[in-house]
């Protein structure tokens, strides 16, 4: 039987809550697009994170409108079922259609994908992922979508764990590479082009910070581009976003700001 008509109409708010952050901080997602023959992925260190709670504000603008969110992200120390030392990154989003809570769990090291748990109102997203699959469920409306996708290379994690990663990448003014994840919403593969532009000096509400301005753009050359100020200093975090966004009343921008943490 066909999903019901409620059913397709509660994923994709679901989606858009689960993956909010990820929105407005690292830009709309492209279409997903054939993996390379033998992808690859840049050189991280896990090891430079430690725990910490970063709280951001972000502000949404359009011709209809605008919207104010705000966004919590948590990093602790975790361990899996197995023993594996894991980084578990909880982001809480306060939105006027609701509140959604995003938990990835990442290798403590490599920062490859172990688990994620998004919830809202509208339902809920499980993913597992190992060296060569993504497995899990989508429920939302009393239905349930199976999600069993085999991956051609290694992928990170997106959103706010996506962030992190950048933060340990050993960012120079000659720094480029790419960036590939598994989109659940688009159910499969997408690769980011990451690109140092500038060094400049960025002020926002949790202190001023000498920051890289980065680019990142979709490899395939469609979708959003987002431009990301994180500082100098490793780990590289991430202080101020700045996306193109298109919207139902018109194209619209997203600045994300840090308000404390650092």
């Amino acid at each position: 039987m066909p999903p019901s008509r409620s059913f397709l109409q509660a994923v994709p708010l679901l989606v858009l809550l689960c993956s909010l952050l990820f929105i407005i901080r690292i830009g709309l997602a492209p279409p997903a697009h054939a993996q390379e023959a033998e992808p690859t992925l840049p050189a991280v260190d896990g090891t430079l994170l430690s725990p910490l709670t970063l709280q951001y504000t972000a502000t949404i603008t359009s011709a209809g409108g605008g919207m104010d969110l705000t966004l919590t992200h948590t990093l602790t120390e975790a361990e899996s079922e197995e023993g594996q030392a894991l980084w578990r990154v909880v982001n809480e989003t306060e939105t006027m259609m609701g509140a959604s809570v995003d938990t990835f769990e990442v290798d403590r090291t490599t920062l490859r994908p172990y688990r994620l748990h998004s919830g809202a109102a509208q339902g809920t997203l499980e993913l597992r992922y190992t060296s060569d699959r993504v497995t899990g469920h989508l429920d939302a409306g009393g239905q349930q979508i199976r999600i069993d996708e085999p991956l051609e290379g290694p992928v990170f994690s997106y959103g706010a764990a996506l962030e992190l990663t950048i933060a340990t990448l050993d960012l120079d003014a000659d720094f480029e590479t790419t960036l590939r994840f598994f989109d659940p919403q688009r159910q499969g593969v997408t690769t980011m082009q990451l690109t140092v532009e500038d060094a400049t000096t960025t002020e926002v509400p949790a202190g001023t910070f000498e920051t890289w301005r980065l680019r990142m753009a979709p490899a395939a050359g469609e979708g959003n581009e987002t431009i990301l100020f994180a500082r100098q200093e490793a780990p590289h975090y991430i202080v101020k976003s700045e996306t193109t966004l298109p919207t139902g009343a018109g194209e619209g921008t997203a600045v994300t700001v840090l308000e404390e943490g650092l």
